[in-house]
């Protein structure tokens, strides 16, 4: 019989006395002591959690506890929000929060085969393992962005009259963006609704766009007209190509809006900084690199020839650079950076 689910606060306060949560906090390298004694034992844990939350270390946490008491059933600490870690309530989902479909945990095929006529920096092809993370089914719309230009009184793109989409562009992607824009959205929504919004690293997105079988195009490995919005001169509305759906049910993974990411490129143009394989712990996903460092660009344009729709295709730009081509959609999941420099492995 399957355990019920309860909030991560609920199941360490319920069944891990208090030295048991002692020793917990040892193997993490917290000091015991430095969690307020008024606090009780549940404030305590509450606490623990919160500090956990904030180092980025909430995996390492549930895999203690997965690992103390198998047979429980631990919370995906990537999809929560701090609410839900701490078993209070949530705010439901609000009309401009983005659609999103969930990517469940486990390995997929990154990068290029030679015989596929990527370039260089798109291989080696190697698997890669992500957790489960949520990201948006279409792109950031017009609509969307406009009420966080209002709500949050943010500059508007360029061609925009005032905090109001484009008239009849509603639900076409939002373009004209920087890379700091898309983080202010995200920041902005994270608020709002209290889940963890970012940009998708540029694993995630690949993911999401190809799935795990390794294919080319979002459809399949062999290319297919009608199944994206390229060879134009302007966006479409998201859901025009509903037959171009990624495995996993996303949109415009091809054609459209190239899309930010989180991933660093480096400062040299010509030469990546981080090649692959993909590894997230090696400083490629340090949200703090300042505009000398290129983000990585993912998916292909409404401008964009056949070549540029793979599923693998990567450009990079700064991140203060705008463009009419350029957009970008969310992620729901805290960033999975398992060696991060922020770890305070100092207290024992």
């Amino acid at each position: 019989m399957d355990t019920p689910s309860y909030s991560l606060l609920e199941l360490i306060h319920e069944t891990f006395n208090e030295d048991e949560v002692r020793t917990l906090c040892f193997a993490l390298h917290i000091d015991f002591e430095d969690l307020p004694a008024s606090l009780g034992k549940q404030g305590k844990v509450r606490e623990l959690i919160l500090l956990c939350a904030r180092a980025h270390r909430l995996d390492e946490l549930v895999a203690y506890g997965r690992q103390q008491r198998p047979h429980l059933n631990w919370p995906d600490p990537h999809l929560l929000a701090n609410e839900q870690l701490l078993g209070q309530a949530v705010t439901p989902p609000q009309p401009y929060e983005p659609e999103t479909i969930l990517i469940p945990a486990g390995p997929f095929l990154m990068g290029s085969l030679p015989a596929e006529g990527g370039a260089d920096v798109e291989r080696p092809q190697h698997e890669v393992t992500l957790p489960a993370y949520a990201i948006g089914r279409y792109p950031v719309t017009n609509a969307q962005y406009a009420v966080f230009l209002k709500q949050a009184k943010y500059s508007p793109p360029r061609g925009w009259l005032g905090p109001k989409a484009p008239p009849g562009k509603e639900q076409h992607p939002v373009v004209n963006v920087s890379w700091y824009d898309a983080v202010a959205y995200c920041d902005w929504l994270r608020v709002q609704s209290t889940r963890p919004y970012r940009l998708p690293t540029e694993a995630e997105w690949e993911k999401a766009a190809r799935g795990t079988d390794g294919r080319v195009y979002p459809w399949g490995n062999v290319w297919a007209d009608g199944r994206c919005h390229h060879h134009s001169d302007t966006t479409a509305p998201v859901n025009a190509h509903p037959e171009g759906a990624s495995p996993f049910g996303c949109l415009d993974m091809a054609g459209n809006v190239r899309e930010w990411t989180s991933t660093l490129w480096g400062s040299d143009y010509q030469t990546p900084e981080y090649p692959y394989p993909y590894q997230a712990e090696d400083g490629r996903e340090d949200t703090a690199a300042g505009t000398a460092v290129y983000r990585i660009v993912r998916g292909s344009a409404y401008v964009d020839d056949q070549a540029r729709h793979r599923c693998a295709a990567r450009a990079w730009y700064a991140p203060d650079n705008k463009n009419k081509h350029r957009g970008f959609r969310i992620t729901i999941a805290r960033l999975h950076t398992p060696n991060r420099p922020d770890h305070n492995h100092d207290k024992q």
